[in-house]
């Protein structure tokens, strides 16, 4: 009986360590190249970490953007976080 409880608390530890590691995966940008982390708009799996060739694609899409579609990339929440960040300069 004792050994069952142990197995039961154990699982509900690990449960409990899962979801906490899901909240902070899904609630932060991760910039492991640069050792920056920052905060999501949201929660999702989107974005959430972020290489040198993902900022190298965001730049050059920018640049190959039209002059209404740069308007509408500098709006999206990421770019800006980039720039706040000091990541992107504009």
């Amino acid at each position: 009986m004792e050994n069952n409880k142990n197995k039961k608390h154990n699982y509900t530890w690990l449960v409990l360590i899962c979801i906490a590691f899901l909240v902070l995966t899904l609630s932060f940008h991760y910039l492991p190249e640069r050792l920056i982390m920052f905060p999501k708009e949201n929660l999702s799996f989107s974005n959430t970490f972020i290489f040198q060739k993902d900022i190298n694609n965001i730049i050059n899409r920018y640049h190959n953007a039209s002059g209404f579609e740069q308007v509408a990339i500098r709006q999206q929440p990421l770019f800006r976080k980039l720039v706040d960040n000091g990541v992107i300069a504009e």
